[in-house]
């Protein structure tokens, strides 16, 4: 069988897998999010992370020229979050709630379970996609329930919801 994106796609929407949002800064140092969960742990010493970018994100240009992301890992009541910066066009719409800065002026979402402020060390053009590999020089982390994605749907492993 042929594999074109349509199934390629299709194919991994049956690997359930946690959602985070990548924040980056433009160059007057506004907070700019993509909702991602290609997002890999790569080393413990040091700490390191891979994040995949689309090419033609606008978050992939100002990684590139800030050299710098932040990953917020989303908690099970924040797929509002996930649904804000998964879209590419906001409309002028509000924040689903407050977002506030690192000492570096990465985007940290309030309520995320983890975040963690990262370098970019290195980048690499794959296909359609920039794979971005950051050293963590700064992280954050709550206890709580992840949000999950599976098959287009937003999940969660917490059986006894508040």
């Amino acid at each position: 069988m042929e594999v074109n994106s349509e199934l390629f796609r299709s194919a991994w929407g049956k690997f359930p897998t946690g959602v985070t949002v990548i924040t980056s800064n433009d160059q007057k140092n506004n907070i700019h999010g993509m909702t991602a969960n290609a997002v890999l742990s790569v080393s413990n010493e040091p700490p390191m992370v891979i994040i995949s970018v689309g090419v033609n994100r606008r978050s992939n240009e100002y990684i590139m020229a800030s050299k710098r992301f932040g990953v917020n890992i989303l908690s099970d009541d924040q797929a509002d979050w996930a649904e804000y910066y998964a879209q590419s066009e906001k409309n002028n719409k509000e924040l689903p709630g407050e977002i506030r800065k690192s000492d570096s002026g990465i985007g940290i979402i309030d309520g995320a379970l983890t975040f963690l402020d990262c370098e970019v060390t290195k980048f690499y053009e794959v296909g359609d996609h920039t794979l971005f590999l950051g050293t963590v020089v700064y992280a954050e982390g709550h206890d709580g329930w992840p949000l999950l994605y599976h098959e287009g749907e937003y999940l969660s492993l917490n059986e006894n919801p508040e």
